[in-house]
């Protein structure tokens, strides 16, 4: 984890000499502006979502999400969970902590992948609502 944090500070830090180097100063300005624009809006969205999610590992029984997507459901947790994530609502905000409430109920990594693989390409939801 720490390791993860420190590779995409240094990425960062590298991108920051390449936009002074092309843009100088306002560069860093226009791109820093926007970095903040967007830290807002997730300051005010994720505690929420992640809340809600805590929330539903408490109400949903865990022995239900386990028996379901656990680990040892196989290719058919497999499944329910790809078709699952095709009718997650919303964006990241939800989804992600969506994930993280089946990861903590006792879902299995291979079906937490297929639940996000669900959401980002079926994604039944936003087709209906934007197409």
């Amino acid at each position: 984890m720490i390791f993860a944090v420190a590779l995409i500070w240094l990425i960062a830090l590298c991108l920051s000499v390449l936009v002074y180097q092309r843009a100088g100063p306002k560069g860093l300005r226009a791109a820093g502006n926007s970095a903040f624009a967007t830290l807002r809006s997730l300051a005010i969205r994720l505690p929420c979502a992640l809340l809600t999610a805590m929330f539903l590992v408490q109400i949903i029984p865990v022995q239900w999400v386990s028996n379901i997507i656990g680990p040892e459901s196989g290719a058919f947790g497999i499944l329910i969970a790809a078709l699952a994530g095709g009718f997650l609502p919303g964006g990241p905000m939800v989804s992600f902590p969506i994930v993280v409430f089946f990861q903590q109920a006792g879902a299995g990594v291979p079906q937490l992948v297929a639940l996000l693989a669900g959401w980002s390409v079926y994604a039944l939801i936003r087709t209906l609502s934007f197409e």
